[in-house]
């Protein structure tokens, strides 16, 4: 057994996964990192040497013979310049970015660069020039993200499947109207349906005030737009071309108006259903000199980016959030007041038996009797 045998790129999983938490969790920066790469692997090296020393001891007591080959290996880890590199591979920055590419599907972020916008950094007292600050934010390409996806075990044979399905029973998206009138989807049923969901932009906040979420989301479009015509990605060593667009997007109800350039107040009343036709003849309207009466009239701000798409709309595509309208909703107002009735009034059970029931260790359920 050679010395390069144990450098082999099978055991560098483990240690990949060590350097990149103490990047991430522990914020290292590449000199302490090396240190402790060292350190960590005169460690190692140590405490199996110690180890196969007891072994060969122990066989040697019992008799056995031939163990030129533990003995070497033992010899390889008991000195320092012999000893494999259990980080072999991770010795720098860009080896590191690379391992972790390989083997965790890292994807590179890359930042876009927004149109200038002039700051005021207290030069007005000076009189001095107000300088221009350009704005900008970091987002993660989509396509390389679905190239790695598409590489794990099973989800691109899962994507060939044909899911079996009930007549009359909405079991599948493939099953419902969406699908079967999605022009994409039925010219190519294994066609990528990409789930959006949008929970507000917190992060972005100020970026979303001053140029709004088209300008933010027209990177992320473009990319969708490429899927839309069809994309070669590399699929178990195979070029395979795959075809995909925007089946819903989930969001709550106030990210939702946002993103569909609709109104972001909410009123009871009367509603009229939106058609895919006479949304877009109210976003012409936008352009027109009647324009500031468009959203007292027809709810509309401005015409959404995602209408860019050839195969998705936001008339139809805008899925509630159960988990907001339901779960955060009027469900768990619903069952406070079911489990009042049936605890209170009825007393079916107790809310002991209730805590018992349902198996909670770690919270316990609290019944205001006043709700």
């Amino acid at each position: 057994m050679q010395n390069d045998d144990l450098n082999d790129n099978s055991i560098q999983l483990d240690p990949a996964l060590y350097v990149l938490q103490l990047l991430e969790e522990r914020k290292l920066t590449q000199v302490d990192l090396q240190l402790i790469m060292k350190m960590k692997n005169v460690l190692v090296s140590q405490s199996i040497a110690s180890t196969l020393a007891k072994v060969v001891q122990s066989l040697n007591n019992e008799g056995f013979e031939k163990l030129e080959t533990l003995e070497r290996i033992m010899k390889i880890y008991s000195s320092p310049h012999t000893a494999p590199n259990i980080f072999h591979g991770l010795a720098t920055q860009y080896s590191q970015r690379q391992c972790f590419i390989q083997r965790f599907g890292l994807v590179s972020l890359i930042v876009e660069w927004l149109d200038n916008q002039i700051e005021d950094f207290g030069r007005n007292r000076t009189g001095k020039t107000q300088a221009q600050k350009r704005q900008s934010y970091v987002r993660v390409l989509l396509i390389p993200q679905l190239q790695y996806f598409l590489n794990l075990d099973g989800v691109f044979v899962e994507l060939c499947k044909r899911k079996p399905g009930v007549e009359g029973v909405l079991c599948h998206f493939e099953d419902g109207i969406a699908f079967k009138e999605n022009f994409l989807f039925s010219k190519y049923p294994n066609s990528l349906q990409i789930h959006l969901y949008f929970d507000e932009a917190q992060p972005c906040d100020s970026l979303v005030k001053t140029y709004g979420l088209n300008v933010l989301l027209k990177p992320i479009i473009d990319e969708l737009k490429q899927l839309e015509e069809g994309v070669a990605f590399v699929i178990d060593n195979s070029p395979t071309k795959l075809f995909g667009t925007v089946s819903i997007l989930t969001a709550d109800n106030l990210a939702s108006h946002a993103v569909g350039g609709f109104k972001m107040g909410f009123a009871s009343g009367e509603f009229v259903q939106r058609t895919k036709t006479d949304h877009d003849l109210h976003c012409q309207g936008l352009d027109t000199e009647m324009s500031e009466h468009f959203p007292h009239l027809y709810g509309i701000n401005n015409t959404s980016v995602l209408n860019q798409l050839n195969f998705f709309h936001v008339i139809g595509g805008l899925v509630p959030d159960v988990m907001h309208d339901l779960l955060e909703g009027v469900l768990r107002l619903t069952i406070c007041e079911m489990l009042k009735y049936f605890i209170v009034e009825k007393k079916f059970f107790t809310i002991d038996e209730l805590n018992h029931a349902i198996k909670i260790n770690f919270v316990k359920v609290h019944l205001s009797y006043g709700v």
